[in-house]
């Protein structure tokens, strides 16, 4: 089993156990994709999410697509302009493979594995965004931003009241965040 797929088996139980009693219905990890819904040619971190939980609801504003609505939101063209650390603008904006929304702004998977985001920087994002590295591997992006207390700058949570988050109130009831 890889380590994507304990944590969200102990994600996804601890939500079960504590769900109503403390009214966690802002978010939600569902069992794993059927693996023939996973659609070919996709990238193997973002299959390997799917395999461990079809989507993850973290916030109104932050998730990961379900296998059914991976393919369906693919739109490069909105990234044509969009600069890279450098400043230039991406020699082929299709070698990014849109995955999940974080403040309702792209995550991305380059061709090379790496996970990339559109910060939230206040206006709609294919309108004039940037791109930026976040992550070495969708494994590491899962770990360090998804089942941790990084959550926080992921999603834009208030560090003044990290209790306003039910995804940050589940990692710490699975002992994943302090």
């Amino acid at each position: 089993m890889s380590e994507i797929s304990a944590v969200t088996a102990l994600l996804r139980s601890t939500l079960a156990e504590h769900e109503a009693e403390l009214r966690l219905w802002d978010c939600a990890v569902p069992e794993g994709a059927d693996p023939e819904l996973i659609p070919p040619g996709i990238p193997a971190g973002v299959a390997e999410l799917l395999r461990a939980s079809n989507g993850l609801y973290l916030s109104h504003s932050t998730y990961l697509y379900r296998a059914d609505q991976v393919l369906d939101r693919q739109f490069p063209e909105g990234l044509a302009e969009a600069p890279l650390p450098d400043g230039s603008p991406p020699d082929d904006p299709s070698r990014f493979f849109f995955f999940g929304e974080a403040c309702l702004n792209p995550l991305l998977v380059d061709r090379d594995g790496t996970v990339w985001r559109v910060p939230d920087e206040g206006f709609v994002w294919f309108t004039g965004c940037r791109l930026e590295p976040i992550a070495e591997s969708v494994d590491e992006f899962f770990r360090v931003w998804i089942a941790s207390a990084r959550f926080r700058d992921l999603d834009g949570v208030d560090p003044d009241d990290p209790t306003d988050s039910h995804w940050l109130q589940l990692l710490r009831l699975s002992g994943l965040s302090a």
